[in-house]
């Protein structure tokens, strides 16, 4: 078990992988929803993803085109991850993964665009140097 212990916390982006899953034990996601919820690069993602999948913590679930990863709900470090998560994220652990949980079978997936590029996409403000171009009809130019 301690070359898992030295896997999983090597990293930012490992980190920020493991935040998602164990914050939302619930959910199932693709490799682009990683990506964007986590604000980590795919690249990072896809390697994170594939050894969090080596130690046993994440399964992967196969569905026509696309492939999702969910928690291992028998992972033996499950419920001590969970909680040293919650405990970081300054929530209780009253919602930590226990045996009740374990023997229940995942949800279903909520509806999802099946294009990520059809989603709508909320910028922030622009910067200042853009919204200047832009007043003075030099929008083209600014890229």
């Amino acid at each position: 078990m301690s070359a898992s212990l030295e896997i999983l916390f090597s990293s930012t982006a490992r980190v920020q992988v493991l935040r998602l899953f164990l914050l939302n034990p619930e959910e199932r996601y693709y490799q682009r929803e990683i990506e964007r919820q986590s604000g980590q690069p795919i690249r990072a993602v896809q390697r994170e993803v594939e050894r969090l999948e080596e130690t046993g913590l994440l399964v992967r679930i196969p569905e026509g085109q696309r492939v999702f990863y969910c928690l291992n709900r028998d992972h033996p470090l499950l419920a001590e991850l969970t909680a040293l998560f919650r405990k970081a994220e300054g929530l209780g652990e009253e919602e930590v993964p226990g045996e009740k949980q374990r023997a229940a079978a995942p949800p279903a997936p909520a509806a999802q665009q099946p294009f990520p590029w059809m989603e709508s996409f909320q910028a922030g403000p622009l910067p200042e140097a853009l919204r200047q171009r832009q007043a003075e009809r030099e929008w083209d130019g600014a890229y």
